[in-house]
């Protein structure tokens, strides 16, 4: 191996460990969404509001077990966790589309 060939590896392990020593905390959170009022006599809208419903609780889930190892002392923390975070989200979603918790029920 030629040695521009070993120091472009070695930058590149470099850039990787740096990524990921200094990527940010996990948090409770959905990727953000343009603030928006939905009409949900719109079909593109339902499943838009039916697709944010659906993520709530595979992301409060994640956010709990990425914590578990560290924080939480067993399953009823994880389940505490979980609906503090699925609820928390919640919330965020019906402010951002003006919804409310009944329209944000799955279909």
């Amino acid at each position: 191996m030629s040695d521009a060939a070993t120091l472009a590896g070695a930058g590149l392990l470099y850039t990787m460990i740096v990524m990921w020593a200094t990527q940010p905390p996990y948090t409770c959170a959905l990727i953000p969404d343009r603030a928006r009022q939905l009409n949900l006599e719109h079909s593109v809208d339902r499943e838009h509001l039916d697709s944010d419903a659906r993520q709530i609780p595979r992301m409060a889930r994640r956010y709990a077990m990425h914590h578990r190892a560290s924080t939480l002392n067993g399953i009823s923390d994880i389940d505490r966790v979980v609906n503090q975070c699925a609820e928390t989200l919640t919330r965020d979603v019906m402010k951002t589309h003006d919804v409310t918790r009944e329209q944000m029920q799955v279909r």
